[in-house]
């Protein structure tokens, strides 16, 4: 690393991406290099309010339930009165359904008809000499 006025240089043999911050990225094959051949870089690369909430996002599913369950009346402006207060009435009466985190449900059982299928079988593979 070469520095130059307060700025610094770093020399590369491998093209790498550019960070947030850098000043000035010089890829080359030789060790020995002249300041004077240094290549300045043309722009500073700054990232944009979108690549940060995205390197900030989280792996999880978001629910935001709790906040349409505040005022549901807003999404049920599209039915009739009577329709919207039995909706609302069915929201209030099962509230921990909506929760904001996923869960698993205890309740439900699935059964999966096969009809006269029978299982699939395979002998097991045979060794050969040297494990038997």
């Amino acid at each position: 690393m070469s520095r130059n006025s307060g700025k610094s240089c770093v020399l590369l043999k491998a093209v790498t991406e550019l960070p947030a911050e850098s000043q000035c990225l010089v890829v080359t094959s030789s060790p020995d290099v002249e300041e004077s051949d240094i290549t300045r870089c043309s722009h500073l690369v700054e990232p944009n309010d979108h690549e940060e909430e995205r390197a900030n996002a989280v792996v999880e599913p978001v629910l935001h339930n709790s906040q349409v369950l505040k005022n549901p009346g807003e999404k049920l402006i599209h039915l009739q009165e009577e329709q919207a207060a039995s909706i609302v009435h069915l929201l209030q009466e099962h509230v921990a359904l909506f929760s904001d985190s996923p869960s698993l449900c205890p309740l439900l059982r699935h059964d999966v008809d096969v009809q006269d299928s029978h299982p699939v079988r395979q002998p097991p593979y045979r060794l050969n000499a040297e494990k038997r």
